[in-house]
């Protein structure tokens, strides 16, 4: 080869190998990339799970799936939506080789605000792995999102079971519909804000007021479309035509859970639709805020009251109490009178009153005036004509015939 060819192939090879110690040195040391990754990849699993759940909720009461949910389509997003937090993390923050191992390569948990020693848990439940590398990282995630989103959903459709009454089964879809998509809006908000402090644009806190101004739009959005399905024909909620919680189905006690933000707590009984609206929006809340705040612990550190132990009646009651009221419940609006269910039985005891036995008994009693009838029989003094009985006969059909237009 001439010596300039040999040149040439010398430094195309320094630029190579250069370009090769920047990449790994880039890829070795990124905690803001790696920071800001985990973030988005933790909303963009929370928002995919809670829209595929919602959708299959929203099949059941529409009558398209007998369920459960997940079903097997759901499962299968759902499956997909883990696989990629889990590929986006060891991506960003597994270094060279792009794994979450326990290797030189991989941004430091110190350096991305990882170095917690173990998961923060969510309600005090089984979300406590120990955190080693970014691969326990998206474990965390995970377990804490399947925990929100479930018991949120439980919220939104745990009660409600398909209905034959249209405006009953619009309620509940609503309900859970517009709850879903205020869930996703907040999501959304709180992770581009979570997102601008990472990148050192915004000193925080989240959400700004711009953000919070979105947040505030979209909550009312919400209200306004649930009172339109389910405040009755005015579609206003508060008023004495809103369909009534036990007849839609909703749990008669809000979840005892206290948003971080200064919101007030979440816990009351629930008797009418706008408790109904308060519970859903303070729920709401108190999730999307510690599901956001799991997957930024650079923008802040995770609030103690995502996990502090709730009360019994939060989860496991909703699935028990639910059967029974709602059960009792359908059969209502298939009577048209809630207030009144004897009616219904009042309703079938009509056809005794009715009774057409008793309406051709009817005929019987109009024998009763031929038997008074019997009487114009008296008149015995013609008793000389008994001989001619036989008209007598017809002096009877005689009384029939009046007697048919008396009947």
């Amino acid at each position: 080869m001439p010596a300039r060819g040999r040149r040439l192939a010398s430094r195309l090879l320094v630029a190579v190998l250069a370009a090769t110690v920047l990449a790994a040195t880039q890829a070795a040391a990124e905690p803001t990339q790696c920071q800001r990754e985990i973030a988005r990849a933790d909303a963009r699993f929370t928002r995919a799970k809670i829209r595929a759940l919602q959708k299959c909720e929203d099949a059941i009461l529409r009558g398209n799936s007998a369920g459960p949910c997940p079903d097997a389509k759901t499962s299968s997003q759902v499956l997909n939506a883990r696989a990629k937090l889990q590929s986006s993390v060891s991506r960003r923050c597994g270094g060279i080789d792009q794994t979450c191992s326990v290797t030189p390569d991989n941004d430091s948990l110190a350096s991305i605000g990882w170095d917690v020693g173990a998961c923060p848990n969510f309600e005090s439940g089984a979300c406590s792995n120990t955190i080693t590398h970014c691969g326990h990282i998206a474990t965390c995630l995970i377990c804490i999102n399947d925990a929100v989103v479930d018991q949120t959903m439980n919220l939104y459709y745990g009660s409600a079971m398909p209905s034959f009454d249209r405006t009953v089964g619009k309620c509940q879809r609503t309900l859970g519909k517009e709850s879903t998509k205020y869930f996703d809006a907040k999501l959304k908000v709180i992770g581009k804000c979570e997102d601008a402090v990472i990148a050192g644009n915004f000193s925080g806190p989240c959400p700004d007021d711009r953000g919070a101004a979105k947040i505030e739009r979209a909550a009312i959005k919400r209200d306004s479309r649930i009172c339109s399905i389910c405040g009755g024909a005015d579609k206003t909620c508060g008023t004495v035509d809103d369909l009534q919680p036990s007849l839609f189905g909703f749990v008669d006690e809000c979840p005892a859970v206290d948003p971080p933000s200064d919101l007030p707590g979440c816990a009351g009984s629930i008797s009418t639709l706008p408790d109904v609206l308060t519970c859903l929006a303070c729920v709401t809340d108190f999730k999307a805020e510690c599901v956001s705040a799991a997957g930024a612990p650079a923008v802040g550190a995770y609030p103690a009251e995502c996990n502090v132990v709730v009360p019994t009646p939060t989860v496991t009651p909703t699935p028990t109490k639910t059967p029974t009221p709602t059960r009792t419940v359908t059969p209502t609006p298939l009577a048209t009178s809630t207030p009144t269910p004897t009616a219904t039985p009042s309703l079938t005891a009509t056809p005794t009153e009715t009774a057409t036995p008793a309406e051709t008994a009817t005929p019987t009693e109009t024998a009763t005036p031929t038997e008074t009838a019997t009487p114009t029989e008296t008149p015995t003094p013609t008793e000389t004509a008994t001989p001619t009985e036989t008209p007598t006969p017809t002096d009877n059909p005689t009384p029939t015939e009046t007697a048919t237009p008396e009947a």
